[in-house]
């Protein structure tokens, strides 16, 4: 979702200026230092998998993810203690010390997520 940040293989931070039919553009938002007058990058829709992951500690990344987990979002919710979020799904109740990683393992418990703990990139904590 534009708006987004992504981290990559790298362990580079880009955000998502745009998503066509082929492609998610994005800025590269830290080789600004390196390159001021900015740097854009084209990622292949059919191959992001490989190249990064939602990067889901960013503020900007955790108000997407709660849009794009739509109506469910109300199995995840703040505890007031310490940044600690709750995901429910069910009878089963876990903790998550963001609102990116909650959303996230809200959509994997629903099947609406990838199963990102196969290819051991990311996984929500």
């Amino acid at each position: 979702m534009p708006g987004m940040a992504i981290l990559t293989v790298g362990g580079v931070i880009d955000r998502i200026a745009a998503i066509d039919e082929t492609y998610i553009h994005a800025w590269a938002e830290s080789q600004q230092q390196e390159n001021p007058r900015g740097l854009w990058l084209r990622y292949r829709r059919d191959r992001m998998d490989k190249h990064g992951v939602p990067f889901a500690d960013d503020p900007a990344t955790e108000g997407c993810m709660v849009r794009l987990l739509g109506p469910v979002h109300e199995a995840v919710w703040y505890t007031g203690d310490c940044d600690r979020w709750v995901v429910a799904v069910g009878e089963e109740r876990r903790l998550y010390t963001s609102l990116g990683r909650a959303c996230i393992a809200a959509a994997q418990a629903l099947g609406r997520w990838p199963n990102v703990a196969e290819s051991g990139r990311m996984g929500p904590q």
